[in-house]
């Protein structure tokens, strides 16, 4: 646990801080392990608050019953048939685990509009580099790149199509254009945004999607711990397109769907997206991560599944420093040999590995959200496609931690209110005006943040 305790703000209920008690019912891995008081909301009846005996029977009869019901539902798990072609869905654990309040914080950010995700999108945009240079040849741009670069931003936000992302910048009144005293249209048309999104080059699309990511963890540090924030997860998947192909089986040609295989770096205390990588050739370069290793941090936790254990990857991982953490793969019942797969192999830690299954909430929140198909025809439409999905999500997952952050109180240092906080908060930003870097124990080395 972490000596950092903190204040929620928000009074809850009598039984969900009863069940709060259950330890094993949630992981507090979202709060750093950190400590944290809740207050309990008065009771609307006339009865009186149970003595403390009572509530600690109630808090261990919920054990009993919670440890139950999984066990029953490991045991039902198992009596499924394990064919391939059952729909049988594993568990990850006997004991499923949430982040608690985390239905709260998910209700509030659901009902965030289109006009928020514009302000934000447009937020990031006009702290960056125009996506790209003006000419100075022909008619002058009626609308500013940034603009344009934040309505694209936001279409996989929503299920939006090119025709329904106009009527919507039309029904908010957005104004992407240069120079407003000028007048003329607003916000550009369906056509417009599909030559936009096709003139937005791929490098400009990675560097939001990292800096959505930074600004996660700049958030998530004011409040709690950072000595978890440099642990990473690989992991790949395939996007189903809408086109078809012919392939061959059972000597007959048979139509199937085509899809795009690609592989996300995830920060896993924000839920974010590091960087994306979309291989060139699948069968020969679907299993390199050494794009993603390069833009890690030294000292970093990288977590990966069997597919990626190849020693280019671990040379790369041993070149930056980087804990790589890969299940390994094995011929006949012995590993692969390699020099840097050997160093790395003996540094494996299984406690940590078992940290590898949150690196894929990110694939789980598209398919919910309905973005997990590609519906681009063209493969530079289908990358970009891609790193729009990614750059979503972490727009997602900034509001995520905008919320959490604003319901918990630090009690250290003085900030023993709200206001309190914010006046600290501010003196901090206006004397340093630099990212606060990670604390660490005595005698060690504070890790690098980005």
């Amino acid at each position: 646990m972490n000596d950092k305790t903190l204040l929620y703000t928000r009074p809850i209920p009598l039984h969900y801080a009863l069940s709060l008690m259950v330890s094993i019912n949630f992981s507090v891995f979202s709060v750093s392990h950190s400590s944290f008081i809740v207050l309990i909301r008065p009771l609307t009846s006339k009865k009186n608050m149970p003595d403390i005996d009572s509530l600690c029977d109630q808090i261990s009869q919920l054990t009993v019953d919670y440890l139950v019901s999984q066990f029953d539902r490991e045991k039902r798990e198992n009596l499924r048939s394990h064919s391939s072609n059952s729909a049988k869905k594993s568990c990850w654990s006997p004991l499923k685990r949430k982040a608690p309040f985390y239905d709260a914080i998910y209700n509030e950010v659901a009902k965030k509009s289109i006009k928020d995700y514009l302000d934000l999108a447009c937020l990031v945009t006009s702290t960056m580099k125009p996506p790209w240079e003006m000419t100075t040849t022909g008619c002058p741009p009626h609308f500013d790149s940034k603009k344009l670069a934040a309505s694209i931003l936001v279409k996989h936000n929503f299920p939006f199509s090119f025709r329904s992302l106009e009527a919507t910048l039309k029904a908010v009144d957005f104004d992407a254009r240069l120079h407003p005293e000028r007048g003329g249209k607003k916000s550009p048309g369906h056509s417009h945004l599909h030559d936009v999104m096709k003139k937005l080059p791929e490098k400009y699309l990675m560097e939001i999607i990292d800096k959505f990511d930074r600004m996660c963890v700049e958030k998530y540090v004011q409040t709690f711990s950072s000595h978890q924030i440099n642990e990473f997860s690989i992991d790949s998947t395939k996007g189903t397109c809408d086109t078809y192909v012919e392939r061959m089986r059972a000597a007959k040609t048979t139509l199937y769907k085509e899809t795009v295989e690609y592989n996300y770096c995830t920060r896993l205390v924000t839920n974010t997206v590091k960087s994306v990588n979309v291989p060139k050739y699948e069968d020969r370069t679907r299993c390199d991560t050494r794009g993603h290793l390069s833009k890690l941090p030294e000292g970093s936790l990288v977590l990966a599944d069997k597919q990626f254990d190849v020693e280019y990857n671990h040379a790369q991982a041993c070149h930056g420093k980087l804990r790589y953490m890969v299940d390994a793969k094995t011929y006949k019942g012995k590993p692969y040999k390699g020099t840097y797969r050997r160093k790395n192999q003996k540094k494996f830690s299984k406690k940590e590995y078992r940290k590898r299954k949150m690196g894929e909430r990110p694939f789980g929140n598209l398919t919910t959200r309905g973005l997990g198909k590609i519906k681009y025809r063209k493969k530079s439409m289908r990358k970009k496609g891609i790193l729009l999905t990614a750059a979503a999500h972490n727009m997602k997952a900034y509001f995520m931690q905008l919320s959490l952050a604003n319901r918990f109180i630090v009690l250290d240092h003085g900030l023993q209110t709200l206001s309190g906080k914010k006046k600290d908060t501010l003196q901090w930003e206006r004397k340093l005006q630099i990212f606060p870097q990670p604390t660490c124990a005595s005698g060690g080395v504070a890790p690098k943040i980005f």
